[in-house]
């Protein structure tokens, strides 16, 4: 009877372990899917920002500048941004018609690899930076939008 009482037992914690394995396998991929859409939104929010402040500045007349920012990390991923001119491109296809910048996205950390592609007008210069004291000056000019670089200025006291 005993022997019998210790084997029952023995295949309900077996039992319970196999469901708690199972359940916390589940937990773990629908918190990585979570933490996903998370990183996906976030690189969607940045995009949306170099969009709309690209777009401004093609609408207003020559003369116009204004600072922008861009978030330190997407989610919590550390990223960078990469402005590729038009006429870089033009070099790697001459042939091309219609050539627009492209605005590269992207974070690359041990096992997450995400990017995103924003194309612009072709009269898109400059370099776009991110960083805790760094912002982006965005210029019209008769010709181009340009986008640079700059430092925030530190605040003494």
């Amino acid at each position: 009877m005993k022997a019998q009482t210790s084997i029952e037992a023995s295949l309900m914690i077996t039992f319970m372990v196999f469901v708690l394995v199972v359940f916390m396998g589940v937990f773990a991929v629908k918190n990585k899917d979570t933490q996903t859409e998370r990183e996906q939104g976030a690189f969607l929010i940045i995009k949306n920002i170099l969009e709309k402040e690209i777009e401004l500045a093609e609408q207003v007349s020559p003369g116009y500048r204004r600072n922008f920012s861009l978030p330190v990390y997407a989610g919590n991923l550390i990223y960078n941004v990469t402005l590729i001119n038009s006429s870089e491109l033009r070099k790697i296809n001459p042939t091309a018609r219609d050539v627009k910048a492209e605005i590269i996205i992207l974070a690359n950390e041990s096992s997450k690899y995400i990017s995103s592609v924003l194309l612009v007008s072709a009269n898109v210069t400059g370099e776009i930076c991110v960083g805790p004291d760094i912002q982006n000056l965005i210029e019209k000019t008769i010709e181009e939008v340009k986008i640079s670089c700059i430092t925030k200025p530190v605040i003494t006291g």
